[in-house]
């Protein structure tokens, strides 16, 4: 499912510090301390959530406090949205990665609803070229059979794209 740049940032940050916190202030004691690649996604999380000013506060007295500075004040001047700004930066800009990582896993979910569309397709296919039963497959395969169900009515979020080519792998092999 696609989420949200915010949404993806939360979990960014929470990946990149190693905890479970939504805290900015823990956020950034975690990033100052020992995982300094939290920074930039943190700040960006912060703008998102309209807390900037609040984590700028946080980081005075700190190594990064010019850095965030710098960097809201430039996107102030530019009068642009947050992903706007972000897409006007270098490819390699500390803060345009998060939001290149956000753009590749929508991409890739994007993709993976497609190829799941097809297996879904291929697999309703097959059972009929095998003249076996729905439930039969199920059987077969020990999978849920309302999941299943779903999945060949085209509900993509019913497996993953390697469950589903481990269903279709098994049935074709029967």
């Amino acid at each position: 499912m696609s989420t949200s740049f915010q949404g993806f940032l939360t979990k960014y940050c929470k990946e990149l510090t190693s905890s479970n916190t939504t805290s900015l202030k823990q956020l950034f004691n975690l990033a100052d301390s020992e995982f300094p690649r939290a920074y930039e996604p943190l700040l960006l999380l912060a703008v998102c959530s309209g807390r900037e000013a609040y984590l700028l506060k946080q980081a005075q007295g700190s190594s990064v406090f010019s850095v965030y500075s710098k960097f809201l004040e430039n996107w102030k001047k530019s009068e642009m949205s947050l992903e706007e700004y972000l897409l006007t930066l270098e490819e390699r800009n500390r803060f345009r990665r998060p939001l290149t990582a956000w753009e590749n896993e929508n991409n890739q979910l994007a993709a993976d609803r497609i190829v799941l569309a097809n297996i879904s397709k291929a697999l309703d296919k097959l059972l009929k070229e095998k003249s076996m039963s729905r439930a039969h497959a199920c059987k077969l395969v020990d999978v849920n059979k309302g999941n299943f169900y779903a999945f060949l009515k085209g509900d993509a979020s019913k497996f993953s794209r390697k469950t589903a080519m481990r269903i279709y792998q098994q049935i074709s092999a029967v």
